[in-house]
């Protein structure tokens, strides 16, 4: 089945980047908060040809269906073709009424051995965890099993994401859930978690006893502003890159003026250069007058031959020492000159 997981939200984009290996809860409050991140987490499951696993308890497939359609997300083909499997607590976590968190591990490693064998890349898998409430055999050992699946997923072909919908637990249980997963889900934003424990930390501490509401939300509200303050650190960085962008765009244009100030002052000093030569090769008669002071500013050699005079003399003669003319007719054509007119001769 085609699939676009990239097409969904930011957060879509962190789930599509998690790895096999990679051990997530998700602390909900709702049913849409819940879908917000299990249907883009199956959806770049799915895109990327690995198996998909929904171990459920509350909810059925017949709510699954319907909110993995609205959100874009057709799971039908992948229902028939076993690439996504739906399973029932009682079918996962408490076969023959109990749970036992070994059987549990050796389950999952079962099914990812045989997503493997069926030709997929990996094992995508998520459960419900509402089970325990119901207080059946085993279920106190709920923290153990989370903690221990912290030694079964580094090296191995499984992403998990375990489910807790937050107003159905006690909250010591939920900061146990905390510090047994190495991310956390919070209200459908993926935040660091400073307070994960490993399974050699942790299942000591376990024996410590309860906790409190206020120590949870206090840990909860300190991994939500953890996330907004990444998310201020990215957008910062962001504008950084962006501001760095213009910077480097600005320096290559005023390199690209530069570079065309240089080829203009070269083909100036060129043309300069090939004017000097002509007017010192020709051999006639050729100088400069300042118009206003009638003054000769240079003359070229012929002009020194013809007339006797020395490069150095030129500088001191004016346009009267040279023309055979009266010198009201010489100004007022000079006059003329500037001002744009043309005397007739």
């Amino acid at each position: 089945m085609k699939t676009d997981p990239g097409s969904f939200s930011p957060l879509a984009e962190e789930l599509n980047r998690l790895q096999l290996g990679d051990h997530l809860c998700s602390i909900y409050r709702d049913f849409e908060e819940q879908m917000e991140v299990i249907v883009p987490f199956f959806a770049a499951g799915l895109a990327r040809g690995q198996r998909c696993l929904y171990l459920a308890d509350r909810t059925s497939l017949s709510q699954i269906v319907p909110a993995f359609r609205a959100r874009g997300v057709n799971i039908e083909e992948a229902l028939a073709s076993d690439q996504l499997l739906f399973l029932t607590t009682q079918e996962s976590y408490l076969l023959d009424g109990r749970f036992d968190p070994e059987r549990m591990i050796a389950t999952l490693q079962k099914a990812e051995r045989e997503a493997r064998e069926s030709g997929y890349s990996g094992l995508r898998a998520t459960g419900e965890m509402s089970w325990i409430l119901a207080g059946l055999p085993g279920s106190e050992r709920l923290i153990e099993y989370e903690s221990r699946l912290n030694d079964f997923f580094p090296g191995s072909h499984t992403v998990a994401i375990c489910q807790y919908q937050e107003d159905l637990f006690p909250p010591d249980l939920l900061l146990q859930v905390i510090h047994s997963h190495p991310r956390v889900l919070l209200h459908a934003q993926l935040c660091p978690n400073p307070y994960y424990l490993p399974p050699q930390r942790l299942l000591p501490f376990l024996e410590a006893g309860q906790m409190s509401l206020a120590l949870y939300q206090t840990v909860r509200d300190h991994l939500l502003l953890h996330r907004r303050i990444e998310a201020e650190q990215q957008q910062t960085q962001a504008r950084l890159q962006d501001l760095w962008q213009q910077s480097e765009r600005s320096r290559r244009a005023l390199l690209s003026l530069l570079e065309d100030e240089k080829r203009t002052s070269e083909a100036l000093r060129l043309s300069q250069a090939r004017y000097q030569a002509l007017v010192e090769q020709s051999p006639d008669a050729i100088y400069l007058v300042d118009p206003r002071s009638k003054r000769l500013l240079e003359a070229n050699p012929a002009f020194c031959r013809m007339t006797g005079y020395s490069p150095e003399e030129v500088t001191s003669l004016t346009v009267h020492d040279l023309i055979a003319a009266e010198r009201e007719d010489i100004d007022e054509r000079f006059a003329a000159i500037l001002s744009g007119r043309i005397l007739s001769p």
